[in-house]
């Protein structure tokens, strides 16, 4: 592995990306490359998309295998990019690649690494690669504590729960769980301090007022402790409101465990835990960098930055490719759906006008432009959906 900054080349096709990327008005955040040979992309793959993994006997026997069947020619190793965005996003280039296919990687990361930053699903987080090699050392460190036969079972354990992450669920930790120290702020924020204005009277009962005397906060207090009693199921540290649906997190927060069990926790959290938002996203995510990747190349073949646009067309309708009817292209789907959003934007038919409109004729023959750019509402439409 070595970092792009060792090629001339490809240092100055990146800076220009990253120029043109600008000039469009994109959201970019920081972007690390780094140059790969084929043994480093499998290794790549086998570590979750993630530089370093700790030490781990299934991983060791994946990479003995793919290793097999790439030098018997049963496998590709030819990958074209790997990214794992944040900020910094970082993004792995194939040693084998031309400087027209490198281009184009480095153009269609762009365009993943902005649906990232302003998704609605909030995706990008700070530091995300270096806090996962930060888990790895605490991984292996606890894997010496709890010695390989207990950390082996520990962490096949571990694993076989994984498909219990859901941290963008309607019932994930924040919607479901509180904490103790939560509610009690809470609870003193609501009530408010001696200096605070005069409460509602909950209920008024003459009789019990000249019996037993009591102030409208001491009412206030005890109608509020009774609704949490009956409302809310609580557990030492913690206080569960609804059915938590993400099990994983559950588990991370309060599983009563030692520090070496819960680094295996930590660590598998998360390196998975951006799957569901892949999921929840894709064909909106890789047409998004389809369309920019091509938009960006398209610059740089006009300027002679890079040669070679007919095998470009070429890597390009083959990406795009659609599949048959029982499989999905995402990369094909969102791409057409992109381009399709941009015309009709252009023609004004995304209004209600137009949907309000009986006449056939009229409807066909539709051409009224909107007042803003059409660029502009799909980055609003990026913001503010998922492909659902």
């Amino acid at each position: 592995m070595r970092s792009i900054a060792t090629d001339p080349e490809l240092q100055s096709i990146f800076e220009r990306v990253v120029e043109l990327a600008e000039g469009m008005g994109r959201t970019l955040p920081e972007m690390r490359f780094f140059i790969l040979d084929a043994m480093e992309f499998t290794s790549l793959l086998e570590k979750k998309v993630y530089p370093v993994s700790p030490v781990n006997i299934w991983e060791g026997k994946n990479m003995t295998t793919r290793k097999h069947r790439i030098e018997s020619g049963q496998e590709s190793s030819l990958y074209y990019e790997v990214v794992q965005t944040g900020n910094p996003s970082y993004a792995y280039l194939n040693h084998t690649n031309n400087a027209m296919v490198q281009a184009s990687v480095m153009a269609h990361v762009v365009g993943h690494c902005e649906f990232s930053e302003l998704n609605v699903m909030q995706d990008s987080d700070s530091d995300r690669t270096e806090r996962v090699m930060y888990s790895v050392k605490k991984v292996n460190l606890g894997r010496w504590q709890m010695g390989d036969i207990y950390y082996r079972d520990y962490w096949n354990a571990c694993e076989s729960i994984v498909p219990l992450i859901n941290p963008n669920s309607q019932y994930n930790l924040a919607n479901s769980v509180e904490t103790e120290t939560r509610i009690s702020k809470n609870v003193n924020e609501n009530h408010g301090g001696s200096g605070s204005a005069k409460k509602s009277e909950v209920f008024s009962s003459t009789l019990n007022d000249l019996i037993n005397p009591s102030s409208t906060q001491t009412a206030m207090d005890e109608e509020i402790s009774s609704k949490l009693r009956s409302e809310i199921l609580s557990r030492r540290g913690y206080k569960l409101r609804a059915p938590c649906q993400d099990i994983f997190g559950f588990l991370k927060e309060f599983a009563p465990c030692s520090q070496a069990e819960k680094s295996v926790i930590d660590y598998l959290y998360l390196t998975h835990k951006t799957h569901d938002f892949v999921m929840r996203t894709q064909i909106m995510n890789e047409g998004w960098a389809m369309y920019w990747e091509k938009a960006i190349m398209m610059e740089l073949f006009k300027e002679r930055k890079v040669k070679g646009i007919i095998d470009y067309s070429r890597i390009f309708a083959g990406v795009c490719y659609p599949r048959p009817f029982f499989q999905r292209n995402p990369y094909h789907l969102g791409f057409h759906m992109w381009n399709h959003i941009e015309d009709l934007l252009k023609k004004g038919k995304l209004s209600i006008e137009y949907y309000e409109e009986t006449d056939a004729k009229k409807r066909s023959d539709w051409d009224k432009p909107i007042d803003r750019k059409p660029i502009d509402v799909m980055t609003h439409i990026v913001q503010s959906a998922t492909d659902y």
